[in-house]
């Protein structure tokens, strides 16, 4: 699928009422300018979460998530840039061109012909998943295993549980009774086809039939995904069939778990069971409980654990990780609780080697901002699962969790448990082990304090570990992508909401000459003065309201602003509007350091300066009240100076600061009386403005 120029987005985005779909999902009241509501990405009890319906923005002064109607979709949602801004076109009625590719008579045909067999996919799904679901409320013996398991009917329904009869042909006939073709079961991963002339299976009866039902006698499990577009909808994508136990073994009963194959619909380690129901519950309490099987979710689902996921039968794989970091945010983090056994320990140490070395350079270019993920491990007691601890004892399970060891402590304990660290060879293998997870620390005193623990528990020189750190290479999947990796990385970059859906430019161009720079990237400077004057708050009000003036400011209103980091960060905008940009509040807020953000959110959502009819002369008068008020801090400054030069005598330079303030003193009067001429200024004089 061809790029969206940022011509159609800048469209699409100007075209939807930012306050209409959040209000979807929020409750919104109006605010003077603005709505406000409560924080769908935090827990909290007063309303903090601002949407602005003129500047197509919202932001929240709690957990600091800002962005327009894109962002917020990709955030709520969990979905990709591009399927939010053709959902958004759809809704507005607006086409996306395709580019010369795309546009090409087979590939348009190819493309109209995966849209269609989507459809009837999830259309075939849904009525297998309704059938499995009335055959599980029909059949005792699979109701029986259900209870057993301590499954409750609201759980069973809400994860839409159902039982694949003991047949080879229950859900083909249905499908022929609807007019389906046995073809499309197959390609959805629900039939499987005879080869040939070949037997179905031993043991099944004589059929002339030529597919045959992949699920039989089986529990399942749905994958489920949030419709797009719809809050309380989901999707079938996939099925997930545990097979249910008998007195008596049978032959080829096959695998205790049978998942669906990949099909178009499904991709195996992109998903992760129990999103549909834990979602909210995962931003409001900025945790993932990560565990093994679907039974494990089901259990801690039922009891009070909504933020349980598992990775639907297979290993932790990048995609989830970005996933997962997409669905914590900033602060959140991910607990670890995979079966107390051996082999679950050892899945506990390839995920977090996974989640650690892979969340700072696979992260998704838009969703993440190039930080760690913190990952915990809630040990469990020796032979327990998370299934049957929540059964048996609910306040175990919840010291488990509360009791969750840092991931990089649990690595360590383990692997000095199992390598030998008496011998030098063993030594060497628990150096080996944990430095490329000492190497992916961002925290350098972490860092620091790990390699001292460390070396402590080996008696070794703490420069051997320094050394192996600076040597540890880094994650291979990361640096070496394999090709379809790299392609996907680099759709996600071109699509990046950071590049298209916050600065537009007003050609086709597929990416932006000069991306925005993300939050990221630039350092936390600790001299920020939080606390802006009001010429401060007035300009950057003016700004919001008026975009076409950005490029007005000039060097000497730059210069006059008191606050040297937020200077510079004008100075920035300013030159992306000279290289053709429209620099939105959402651009401008994203640029500034975290700390510097509420209050300049708060500045610039007030629309106070939106009915101006001179805009541009408003903008001169607020230039001559900011380089008014910094006169006044040299006057002052000025002033100092000529006090402690009284206490020397130095006379000929208590003239020359006298004069000096006496110069000041006139321009200042002067620049305020030709910006305004016969009226107050335009942010009024400042406590302490007056020289003395």
């Amino acid at each position: 699928m061809g790029l969206i120029p940022h011509s159609k987005v800048a469209e699409i985005r100007d075209r939807t009422d930012i306050v209409a779909v959040i209000g979807e999902h929020v409750q919104l009241r109006r605010a003077g300018v603005n709505y406000l509501g409560l924080c769908p990405f935090h827990q909290e009890k007063s309303p903090s979460f601002n949407v602005s319906a003129t500047k197509q923005f919202f932001y929240c002064f709690g957990c600091q998530k800002s962005g327009d109607v894109i962002r917020f979709l990709m955030e709520r949602e969990g979905r990709s840039f591009s399927e939010v801004v053709r959902d958004l076109a759809s809704r507005a009625g607006i086409d996306i061109p395709e580019d010369e590719e795309e546009a090409r008579p087979e590939r348009k045909a190819l493309r109209l012909q995966q849209e269609s067999e989507r459809l009837r996919l999830l259309k075939l799904n849904a009525l297998a998943a309704r059938y499995y679901q009335a055959q599980l409320a029909s059949n005792e013996r699979a109701l029986r295993y259900v209870a057993s398991r301590g499954i409750s009917d609201d759980i069973r329904t809400s994860f839409r549980l159902g039982y694949a009869p003991d047949g080879w042909d229950g859900l083909l006939q249905v499908l022929r009774q609807r007019g389906v073709p046995p073809e499309l079961a197959e390609l959805g991963g629900l039939l499987i086809r005879r080869e040939g002339t070949a037997a179905l299976p031993k043991g099944a009866p004589p059929t002339n039939q030529t597919h045959y039902d992949r699920f039989r006698d089986r529990l399942l499990c749905p994958l489920l995904l949030p419709s797009a577009g719809k809050q309380t909808e989901c999707d079938v994508i996939a099925f997930s069939g545990r097979v249910l136990p008998t007195e008596t073994p049978r032959p080829n009963e096959g695998a205790k778990y049978i998942n669906s194959p990949e099909t178009p619909l499904y991709r195996k380690g992109q998903n992760l069971y129990g999103l549909h129901v834990g979602r909210d519950a995962i931003r409001q309490r900025r945790q993932v409980i990560l565990v093994e099987g679907n039974f494990d979710v089901l259990s801690l689902h039922q009891h009070g654990f909504a933020n349980t996921l598992a990775p639907m039968g297979t290993a932790l794989t990048e995609t989830q990780v970005r996933l997962l970091a997409r669905l914590l945010g900033e602060d959140g983090h991910v607990v670890l609780m995979l079966d107390g056994d051996r082999a679950g320990r050892a899945a506990t140490l390839k995920d977090i080697s996974l989640l650690m070395l892979t969340a700072t350079q696979l992260a998704d270019v838009a969703a993440l901002s190039q930080r760690d993920i913190d990952v915990r491990v809630a040990r469990l007691p020796d032979g327990e699962d998370p299934d049957t601890l929540a059964n048996r004892d609910v306040a175990a399970l919840e010291r488990c969790v509360a009791k969750a060891q840092p991931a990089i402590d649990y690595v360590i304990d383990e692997v000095l448990t199992t390598a030998e660290p008496d011998s030098l060879s063993g030594r060497a293998k628990v150096i080996a082990r944990i430095s490329p997870l000492l190497a992916s620390l961002r925290n350098e005193t972490l860092r620091e304090l790990y390699v001292g623990r460390l070396a402590s528990a080996l008696a070794v020189d703490p420069k051997i570990l320094w050394r192996q750190i600076e040597q540890a290479p880094a994650p291979s999947a990361a640096t070496n992508p394999s090709p379809e990796r790299l392609d996907s990385v680099q759709m996600r970059r071109s699509e990046a909401p950071t590049a298209a859906a916050t600065v537009y430019r007003g050609s086709t161009s597929a990416v932006p000459a000069r991306p925005v720079p993300l939050r990221s990237e630039r350092s936390e400077s600790p001299d920020v003065t939080i606390m802006l004057d009001a010429g401060l708050r007035n300009l950057l009000g003016l700004l919001a309201d008026h975009t076409e003036l950005w490029d007005k400011l000039s060097d000497d209103t730059l210069a006059a602003i008191s606050n040297p980091a937020l200077a510079e960060l004008l100075r920035e905008a300013r030159d992306l509007c000279h290289s053709g940009e429209i620099v939105s509040v959402e651009t401008f807020v994203n640029m500034c350091p975290v700390e510097l953000r509420p209050p300049v959110a708060a500045a610039m959502l007030t629309g106070r300066f939106a009915a101006a009819e001179h805009p541009d002369e408003l903008l001169s008068r607020m230039a001559a009240e900011l380089r008014a008020q910094a006169i006044v801090r040299e006057v002052n400054d000025l002033q100092r100076a000529l006090q402690r030069i009284s206490r020397t005598g130095e006379q000929e330079n208590r003239l020359q600061l006298l004069s000096r303030i006496q110069d000041l003193t006139k321009l200042r009067a002067s620049l305020l009386q030709n910006s305004h001429p016969g009226s107050p200024a335009v942010a009024g004089t400042a406590q302490g403005d007056t020289p003395r």
